[in-house]
């Protein structure tokens, strides 16, 4: 919640509800160069980013080299989707990977390089309403903004969090098809030829 400038008592409705939230874990054979492409692609296609490397939302990447063996794996992706001057769609998306070491795999009687490690994503889905504080910064608007959020624009803040469920579940069933993990949506996002189960192969 947020509270009016002019009178600290005046609570107002909160302009960013969190969705929902994810979490996949996967431990065995991947090729992570090809998961990272897939979620990234995903994103761009879905328009949830832009295909410019400098405008990409990447906040935080790092790789630390075990000396035993195995790698440690951060990456924290920050995109938006904004989907008209009042609502807004947002992902907070963290990928780890422990233990990561690099194997070789047969498939169709061809030999293929790719991955074996402990995956894990967490993404918080959030919706924003007024995200860039037109109404309220306004010094007219700002005092109706909790009866425009509460009354008039409830139905569509209701199809707006339902339409963000929506993709962010066919988000993580696009990384379950790839991590080869059953999904519960009978309407599986497949990845094509370019990401095989597994990102194994042709």
């Amino acid at each position: 919640m947020f509270i009016n400038s002019k009178n600290k008592f005046k609570v107002m409705p909160a302009k960013t509800s969190e969705v929902t939230r994810i979490r996949l874990k996967h431990k065995g054979k991947i090729h992570l160069k090809n998961f990272y492409v897939m979620m990234h692609e995903w994103l761009i296609h879905e328009g949830w980013a832009s295909r410019d490397d400098k405008n990409f939302p990447e906040i935080f990447s790092g790789r630390n080299d075990a000396a035993g063996g195995g790698s440690e794996i951060w990456w924290f992706w920050r995109p938006k989707k904004r989907m008209n001057s009042f609502f807004e769609w947002q992902m907070d998306i963290n990928g780890h990977v422990l233990t990561l070491r690099d194997i070789e795999e047969i498939k169709d009687g061809k030999k293929f390089k790719t991955n074996f490690g402990d995956v894990e994503i967490w993404i918080k889905v959030k919706l924003v309403l007024d995200p860039d504080d037109k109404w309220a910064n306004h010094p007219f608007l700002k005092n109706f903004l909790g009866v425009y959020i509460k009354r008039m624009r409830k139905k569509d803040i209701s199809n707006h969090q339902k339409g963000l469920l929506k993709e962010a579940y066919r988000f993580q069933d696009a990384m379950k098809s790839f991590m080869g993990l059953i999904t519960a949506n009978k309407e599986i996002e497949h990845q094509g030829r370019f990401f095989p189960e597994g990102g194994i192969g042709e």
